[in-house]
């Protein structure tokens, strides 16, 4: 039987490394909150979080959708502080490219709680993406498309 992670205490303790070496305890934090999303929201531990969103929000309760959403939501912060890290362009490009995949990561999840509040929130997380100057990474693309069929 597979050992449980204790998430609480895992941010916790992370939480205390923050005055410390900060800049390892924001990317920490961040992979963890993309792994208790996936873990609440019953989906798949590898690849792109937003393609795995996209599965797990097919069969997602509303409830669940919406705790994997916040947690989604605390990464996207994370993410945020380490795209300011970039020291260069291509760098800060890449962190973006992630940020924006955890976004439509939780579009998917809004557009699972079934209520018109997601669905705004969802279609603003896409304009976000959308508006990007830099434009929407090619990875992103299809995701995009489809939350936007899915809106629309």
């Amino acid at each position: 039987m597979a050992k449980q992670r204790n998430y609480e205490a895992e941010e916790a303790a992370l939480r205390k490394d923050l005055s410390g070496e900060r800049w390892r305890a924001v990317y920490a934090l961040c992979g963890l909150e993309e792994a208790w999303a996936r873990d609440v929201a019953g989906a798949a531990a590898g690849g792109g979080i937003a393609a795995a969103m996209r599965a797990a929000a097919k069969t997602l309760e509303a409830a669940r959708a919406q705790e994997a959403a916040a947690h989604l939501e605390r990464a996207e912060k994370w993410q945020t502080e380490i795209a300011s890290y970039a020291t260069s362009g291509a760098e800060g490009l890449m962190f973006v490219g992630e940020l924006h995949e955890f976004r439509l990561a939780r579009a998917w999840l809004l557009i699972a709680t079934k209520g018109v509040a997601g669905q705004r929130l969802a279609r603003k997380l896409c304009a976000t993406v959308e508006g990007d100057p830099n434009g929407v990474p090619a990875s992103l693309r299809s995701q995009l498309k489809a939350l936007r069929a899915k809106l629309d």
